[in-house]
């Protein structure tokens, strides 16, 4: 596969391409390649119901549906899922993203109330994301501490069903790791 791509951390991805005419791009022949694969994979599709990401859709056996905390996100969903269900792909959960819990969000029971569908993990907003977005880095790797690469690799734990324990000390290493990055910005 010439478009498969290998970060240093490991992480093989297809990245989307930036181009319009890539939007003309069909992904049955992908389909078939899938099947073939020995290995799960996660495709990224872009949100809501357009068409590239129905194209994305009809390549899948199951989905994780990935919202915010809002309500047009609950209603794209919705529609997400009742789609799926009649091309019947199977739902594997929902995916609730950069939560900050504030009042004016809905809540994870509420989510799966509105949505008939298990919130199988919760990623907190995180500063460090938008870091590590800039710098081309994951966030696992970036900040393999931070509360968002924590529930990250939770929900890589629960879709693999390889164990992840969580860090010993954890708090007491992210207040380590908070000063030396203060004492080398300070040049102490």
């Amino acid at each position: 596969l010439n478009a498969l791509y290998i970060h240093e951390t490991g992480l093989r991805f297809i990245p989307a391409h930036v181009s319009v005419n890539s939007l003309e791009t069909d992904l049955s022949n992908f389909k078939n390649f899938l099947k073939k694969c020995p290995y799960n994979l996660l495709i990224d599709s872009p949100p809501g119901l357009n068409k590239e990401s129905l194209s994305v859709l009809r390549c899948c056996d199951e989905i994780l549906v990935v919202l915010e905390p809002y309500l047009p996100d609950i209603t794209d969903c919705m529609k997400t899922i009742e789609l799926a269900k009649e091309m019947d792909i199977k739902i594997g959960g929902i995916i609730l993203n950069k939560l900050r819990n504030q009042g004016y969000e809905f809540g994870k029971e509420e989510i799966e109330a509105c949505t008939n569908t298990k919130v199988i993990s919760t990623i907190p907003f995180d500063e460090n994301v938008l870091r590590s977005i800039s710098l081309k880095n994951p966030i696992v790797d970036y900040k393999p501490l931070s509360k968002a690469s924590i529930s990250y690799f939770k929900l890589a734990s629960e879709i693999s069903g390889k164990e992840f324990k969580v860090p010993r000390l954890l708090g007491l290493k992210r207040m380590l790791q908070f000063i030396n990055q203060k004492q080398n910005f300070f040049g102490v």
